[in-house]
């Protein structure tokens, strides 16, 4: 991936002009403020910890603020983002922008994120200095790869996880379905102050996207389709673990187990 941009240094930040109209980024470090009406990401040893907002009290010695050009609302690029790094398999500790992004803006604002900041192939800046948008993958006991195949597609999976009860089937490489009859966990786990945490507000999230498929006993009354193991676990049971070690076959291996590249 390449870019092309202009930019200055001063002595507490380096802010970079991009093409086209498509705003600026501002890269500081661990004394650098949020710039207001702009998406800031705040990274700690190189990992991004928060988006928007920081919990209280938490550190961060790298902070990338993202003013976008005019036909991207702030606030629904910061959404886009978090949503991406969580389903990456970034851990966030923040509070971050809760506006969903309206039907008429998902693909304008997916074509700007795309374009500047795509979560697997960081702006070359940021690369260079360490940043990273997900979580980091090591060769050697770090995030394993997972390979989809024909087969899968009609090989039931079952989960059994703290309180969840579901059958799965893996049927495309970007689709997992949830059969009907599933038993959703119902209560989502609190942090300390009584709020929800980052996972749960997103599990909230894909609930309500799929508000229709089940009852108010939370049993699938219809099969749900997502897009990934990592969004099945939030669906069931608000994640919280690795999914792919809960999704197990009639032999008792699992999803890991069978579709791992080693």
């Amino acid at each position: 991936m390449s870019q092309s941009f202009t930019g200055n240094y001063e002595t507490d930040r380096f802010t970079i002009q991009l093409d086209d109209a498509q705003g600026e980024i501002v890269l500081g470090n661990g004394d650098a403020q949020p710039i207001a009406k702009s998406v800031n990401l705040f990274f700690k040893a190189g990992q991004l910890v928060g988006v928007t907002a920081l919990a209280k009290n938490r550190k961060y010695d790298r902070l990338v603020s993202i003013t976008p050009g005019p036909d991207v609302p702030y606030q629904y690029l910061a959404r886009m983002i978090a949503d991406d790094a969580v389903t990456a398999g970034v851990k966030l500790k923040a509070d971050t922008a809760t506006e969903k992004v309206p039907q008429n803006l998902v693909k304008p604002t997916r074509a700007y994120l795309d374009e500047v900041l795509p979560v697997h192939e960081v702006l070359p800046v940021l690369a260079f200095m360490g940043l990273h948008l997900v979580a980091p993958v090591v060769k050697k006991g770090g995030k394993p790869r997972h390979n989809w195949q024909t087969a899968l597609a009609t090989m039931p999976f079952k989960v059994d996880h703290d309180g969840a009860k579901a059958t799965v089937f893996w049927a495309k490489r970007n689709e997992f379905i949830i059969k009907a009859g599933a038993q959703m966990k119902a209560e989502a786990p609190l942090n300390k102050d009584g709020s929800l945490g980052f996972s749960a507000r997103f599990s909230q999230q894909l609930r309500d996207e799929n508000a229709d498929t089940f009852d108010e006993t939370f049993v699938t009354t219809q099969d749900v389709h997502l897009k990934s193991v990592n969004e099945v676990g939030l669906f069931l049971y608000f994640g919280g673990t690795n999914s792919w070690l809960q999704l197990v076959s009639a032999d008792g291996q699992t999803i890991d187990e069978l579709t791992v590249v080693k």
